[in-house]
């Protein structure tokens, strides 16, 4: 970079030249330049210098990066055996073939610099303890601060979606209770309207009672027809929000970055909420018992523990597909197998003339679109039947 204090400007434009030199990536379509971190130095020597670490909105430009290796020619000196052409000694006339070895100079290919590919758990890993250059202190706290970052997004997702269900449940126990509070005001109307019955009961005359009995017989056919009748067969269809997983994923992770675990545990879960903001304990609880992570009670209850694929499942009832009748699908087998039969005979006289001939096509078109006319409700008969068959005829 030129300069002794370079501005952000000149740092991306650097930035840039390395890139496209040692990498062989053009950056320079990418718009945004986040400036992530800085390490600013003193040296022993009095001197100061600053490393700066951008990170540049490479997915809006590359849809798959692949870094190159830098290369260079060098010359090299390389010993090979050719075969050369002398005289016989014994007899001048003649010639004979000898091997020897000689040195040549070539060109080869000299990797400078060759990209590696570590995923950002193996950078995590890595043993901060032992001393080596400062460019890779460098990668590692960058590492670390990228984490930090990934875990307070991916924690923020988390807490939207505690506080979703929270008031998916809240939500749940209102309309429960206000359905409770409906059949006890329905079941006290009942009661009302039964001793109302009973006081009309007393005044009426028995004329009126069986006729009054009648109505009710037949109110409970008609009711009983109802429940009888054929109710459409339901299935569950089963439907996982992807998206929902990916921040649980994050966190339920192996140190080489599988996921196997399938769930996380309640104490986690609660440290990660602590660290995002300034949570009370009845806060916490309140979040986490609406997912079924109720605080346990007693030092022999095991340890409750989330499993978010399950809370990530919609799980609906939907109509099953209509299957055909037995006697339906009978008289379509039927069916095909006469068709089937009457285009084989077809095929087969046209088979012994020795060829397929124009006018035994046409015949076997012109039945397939009356055979597909009659299925459709539509007449076989009429002016556009005729056209079609004069056509396929070759009439005028």
């Amino acid at each position: 970079v030129d300069g002794k204090q370079p501005n952000d400007a000149a740092l991306k434009k650097a930035a840039i030249r390395h890139a496209k030199e040692m990498l062989g990536l053009d950056l320079s379509g990418c718009t945004n330049w986040l400036k992530f971190v800085e390490f600013n130095y003193s040296r022993e020597n009095g001197e100061a210098a600053r490393t700066t670490v951008f990170i540049p909105n490479v997915w809006s430009k590359f849809t798959e990066m692949e870094p190159k290796s830098q290369v260079s020619q060098e010359s090299k000196e390389v010993e090979e055996e050719i075969e050369e052409e002398v005289e016989d000694p014994e007899d001048s006339s003649k010639k004979t073939t000898i091997k020897k070895k000689v040195t040549t100079t070539k060109n080869v290919d000299k990797v400078e610099i060759k990209p590696h590919e570590m995923t950002l758990t193996a950078l995590l890993d890595y043993d901060c303890t032992r001393a080596g250059p400062e460019e890779v202190s460098e990668l590692i706290l960058t590492a670390d601060c990228f984490d930090e970052m990934l875990q307070r997004d991916f924690g923020m997702d988390l807490l939207e979606i505690l506080r979703k269900k929270k008031q998916e449940v809240d939500q749940a126990e209102a309309d429960k209770k206000r359905k409770r509070e409906e059949e006890e005001a329905a079941e006290a109307a009942k009661k009302q309207k039964l001793e109302e019955e009973e006081a009309l009961k007393k005044q009426k005359t028995e004329a009126e009672e069986k006729e009054e009995a009648a109505k009710k017989e037949e109110k409970k056919e008609e009711e009983k027809k109802e429940e009888e009748k054929e109710k459409p067969k339901m299935i569950l269809q089963h439907h996982i929000n992807q998206e929902m997983l990916v921040p649980f994923q994050y966190f339920d992770r192996t140190p080489q970055g599988a996921i196997v675990q399938g769930h996380l545990k309640r104490e986690s879960l609660e440290a990660m909420l602590y660290q995002l903001g300034d949570f009370s304990k009845r806060e916490v609880d309140d979040l986490l018992s609406a997912v079924g992570l109720a605080r346990p009670i007693g030092f022999r209850q095991p340890p409750p523990v989330l499993y978010y694929i399950k809370m990530a499942t919609t799980t609906t009832e939907v109509p099953a597909p209509e299957e055909k009748k037995e006697e339906e699908k009978k008289e379509e087998g039927e069916k095909m197998e006469e068709d089937g039969e009457e285009a084989g005979e077809e095929a087969g006289e046209a088979a012994d003339d020795g060829k397929t001939t124009e006018e035994s096509l046409n015949k076997m078109l012109l039945k397939d679109l009356r055979a597909m006319c009659v299925s459709r409700g539509l007449s076989d008969k009429g002016k556009k039947a005729e056209l079609v068959e004069r056509i396929l005829k070759g009439e005028d």
